[in-house]
């Protein structure tokens, strides 16, 4: 009796081992399609009140670090500044949205925010080798909506939609083609769907965000647009 549960806790254990390389390896996978624009891990703040202040910190896939300052300025005005930077080639994004709030009942939020955001990106591809960089531009709009302090650890759940207008100064370096080279201005609409999931304290929780993007480019441009389809971070957010 005692082998066969020996028997079964390898089993187990190794088929944990199992899913743990397969997860290794899809991370991979993303990691090695990663553009020049990314999806930033942004926080869905939900604020619902005069005063009411966020400040979101942590690390994701596509991102070094990253953070968000979300605050309350009146009953119904918000404002929020976002950023992240990256290890590679020291990229950063910055993006600053006032907003339009309103408290559904029941816990429930719903926020509109309008903003404008720049920053640098690089890509490398692999097989030739060569790489591709350069700076842009994003005007968006971006509406929110969740449920904050269930029941449940204190959980806030929340849904984004991002929507905008991108425009990018890109440098190949031997990036769509081995020895290729030119300059390359993208223009093209974003579609970025957001998600969030926050458990802990009233005033100090765990946050679970995840983020996709999808790109359609206005221009006449045969080679596509480098950029990372999807995004997942962890960090802690702080409520006051």
């Amino acid at each position: 009796m005692t082998s066969m549960r020996s028997d079964r806790s390898k089993n187990n254990a190794f088929i944990d081992m199992k899913k743990t390389g397969i997860l290794i390896i899809v991370i991979s996978a993303l990691l090695s399609g990663c553009g020049v624009y990314n999806p930033l891990t942004c926080d869905i703040p939900l604020i619902n009140n005069k005063h009411d202040i966020r400040i979101d910190g942590g690390r994701s896939l596509a991102e070094a670090v990253g953070g968000t300052i979300s605050y309350g300025l009146t009953d119904k005005v918000a404002l929020q500044f976002a950023g992240s930077k990256s290890s590679e080639k020291n990229n950063y994004y910055f993006q600053l949205a006032p907003g339009y709030y309103k408290n559904l009942g029941n816990q429930k939020i719903m926020e509109i925010y309008v903003g404008y955001g720049t920053g640098t990106g690089y890509s490398y591809n692999d097989p030739h080798p060569g790489h591709i960089q350069g700076d842009y531009q994003l005007y968006f709009a971006q509406i929110n909506i969740g449920k904050i302090n269930t029941k449940f650890a204190h959980t806030d759940l929340g849904l984004g939609f991002k929507t905008g207008y991108l425009h990018s100064n890109l440098v190949d370096a031997g990036y769509y083609a081995p020895s290729s080279s030119g300059n390359y201005k993208f223009d093209c609409a974003t579609f970025e769907p957001h998600a969030i999931l926050r458990s802990g304290t009233e005033n100090i929780k765990i946050c679970f965000k995840l983020a996709g993007c999808f790109i359609v480019k206005f221009n006449n441009i045969p080679e596509s647009y480098p950029y990372f389809y999807f995004n997942a971070g962890l960090g802690l957010n702080f409520n006051f």
